[in-house]
């Protein structure tokens, strides 16, 4: 198995900070040229929620929006997007500039599928030694691990955490698993200025597709 070998990359942008829902729309984004007019037709553009807590809608075939209070996210499954998304994120909270914005995280979630059991044993026991547990637990399994890098090498402010986990969007009907491995590639603002984060994702952006990839060629290396 290789980093190439994905079935399903999953990426997202999560903003902490201090929102007001209600202002972040379908409708509001093509008002502002953010997207295509079209794009905010109920018919393309789901929305599930409309509350002062909470929004949440998808611009069909390309991004889903969740926004609470204190947390803005958006994420899509098709590459072709990422860059757009990436755009979308600073050209909203660049009209949005005075919006208090603490910290963002970049999450790169790759699945992959297993051929054989074996092949999904041996990855778990490359982490954990699970036949330790025999004498405890009856066919132990790794669901979770979590590894952080709490301070970060390229001296920014933030972490980065590395979780592997069962995928939960990859069934495999012969039982013999898959696994999401998840880069969260986190940013601390140095002040609640709204320009912090959004120059940081403009400067870090490159990077942080190639360290989530460095990761995931290491893991499937040493594994």
């Amino acid at each position: 198995m290789s980093y190439e070998d994905f079935e399903i990359y999953d990426l997202s942008i999560v903003i902490i900070g201090q929102f007001n829902p209600m202002i972040i729309h379908p409708l509001w984004l093509a008002q502002k040229g953010l997207i295509r007019e079209g794009e905010s037709h109920p018919e393309i553009s789901k929305v599930e929620i409309m509350h002062r807590d909470i929004v949440k809608f998808e611009l069909v075939d390309w991004s889903e929006f969740v926004i609470t209070k204190e947390r803005f996210e958006i994420k899509t499954s098709n590459s072709a997007y990422f860059e757009p998304v990436k755009d979308l994120v600073i050209s909203i909270f660049g009209i949005l500039g005075e919006t208090p914005l603490y910290s963002m995280g970049i999450n790169h979630t790759l699945h992959y599928s297993f051929q054989d059991i074996n092949r999904s044993k041996s990855f778990a026991n490359s982490f954990v030694p699970l036949a330790k547990w025999n004498e405890t637990i009856s066919d132990p399994r790794l669901l979770r691990l979590e590894i952080l890098e709490q301070k970060r090498k390229d001296g920014r402010n933030g972490s980065v955490r590395v979780r592997i986990e069962s995928s939960s969007k990859l069934i495999n009907t012969m039982g013999v698993g898959s696994v999401a491995i998840d880069i969260n590639d986190h940013y601390q603002a140095s002040n609640s200025a709204g320009e912090n984060i959004v120059e940081i994702l403009q400067s870090v952006w490159k990077d942080s597709s190639e360290r989530a990839k460095e990761i995931i060629t290491g893991i499937w290396k040493n594994t």
